[in-house]
C-alpha cells in the first residue's frame, strides 16, 4: 500500500533485523507492531529512536490500552489500534508529517 502511494519501503523480517537496519540506514518513518518475537514493538521503538532521534514511529497494537511507560511515550509518535485499515495508517502518516520537526542535538 505504501509503495503504491510512492513511498520507498524497507521491510524487516523481525525486530532484531530492524535494529540492524536502523544502524545502517536512515528512515523518516518506522511502523511496527507491538507483538513480535524476541522483543516488543515498544522496545524496538525505544532503540530505534535512540539510534535515529528524528525518525517518526507508529506503533500498531491490538491492546486496548496504550503503552504507558515513559520510554515508549517518548519514542512513539502515534498509535494505531487493531483492527486497522490502510486508510487509517495513511491518515496517521499524513498527520505525523504535518507536525514540525524538532531539532535534536
Amino acid at each position: 500500500m505504501l509503495r503504491i502511494k510512492g513511498y520507498d519501503v524497507s521491510i524487516s523480517p523481525g525486530p532484531v533485523a530492524a535494529i540492524k537496519l536502523c544502524k545502517n540506514m536512515s528512515f523518516y518513518l518506522i511502523i511496527t507492531d507491538q507483538r513480535m518475537p524476541v522483543i516488543y514493538g515498544s522496545e524496538l521503538a525505544t532503540v530505534a529512536k535512540h539510534l535515529q532521534p528524528a525518525t517518526k514511529i507508529i506503533l500498531i497494537s491490538g491492546s486496548s490500552e496504550r503503552m504507558c511507560d515513559i520510554d515508549t511515550m517518548m519514542a512513539v509518535d502515534d498509535y494505531v489500534q487493531k483492527p486497522r485499515d490502510n486508510g487509517q495508517i495513511l491518515e496517521v502518516i499524513n498527520e505525523i508529517f504535518k507536525k514540525p520537526f524538532t531539532a535534536i542535538g
